[in-house]
C-alpha cells in the first residue's frame, strides 16, 4: 500500500511542476500570428445596366470600410420597370500577393426565386468582369 501512495505522491509532483511551470510563462502554447487582414487594392464594384461600360450604373467603392474577412457587402442595381440584380461580396483575405474576393449574384433580384451563382475572385487591381445576366454586367476593378 506504501508503493501506491508514493507513486500517487509521485504523479501529483509532476502535475503540479508542469500547472506551475504553464502558469509562470515557461510552456506558453504559441499563438498564431496574425496576418494583414485588409485588402491590398482599392477595388469597386459596379453593375452596369445594359451593356458594358454604359452610363448607367451602380457601384460601390470597397475603400469607403475596410473589410475584414466574413463580413459582407451589398448593392442592388436596376432600371424601372426592368429586373433588379443583387450583388453580394465578401473579403476572403490574401492568397499570394491577390486578395480574394466572394461574389454571389442574384437575378432577377426582384422575384420570388432569382437565379443565385457565386464565384471567387482574385483580385490585383485589373478590371475582372465577374457576371453577366441578360440586363447586366458586374465587374471588379481599380477606381477610376
Amino acid at each position: 500500500m506504501c508503493f501506491v501512495s508514493t507513486v500517487n505522491q509521485y504523479r501529483m509532483g509532476i502535475v503540479s511542476t508542469i500547472l506551475v511551470l504553464l502558469v509562470a510563462g515557461c510552456g506558453e502554447i504559441p499563438q498564431p500570428q496574425v496576418q494583414n487582414t485588409a485588402p491590398r487594392y482599392p477595388m469597386v464594384v459596379t453593375c452596369f445596366a445594359g451593356e458594358l461600360d454604359s452610363r448607367s450604373k451602380c457601384s460601390s467603392l470597397v475603400g469607403d470600410v475596410v473589410p475584414r474577412p466574413s463580413a459582407t457587402f451589398k448593392i442592388a442595381c436596376g432600371t424601372t420597370g426592368g429586373d433588379t440584380t443583387e450583388i453580394e461580396w465578401a473579403f476572403l483575405g490574401h492568397r499570394g500577393d491577390k486578395d480574394a474576393y466572394r461574389l454571389t449574384h442574384r437575378f432577377p433580384a426582384n422575384t420570388p426565386n432569382p437565379g443565385v451563382s457565386s464565384k471567387e475572385v482574385e483580385f490585383t487591381g485589373k478590371r475582372i468582369v465577374v457576371f453577366q445576366d441578360t440586363e447586366h454586367y458586374t465587374v471588379v476593378e481599380s477606381p477610376r
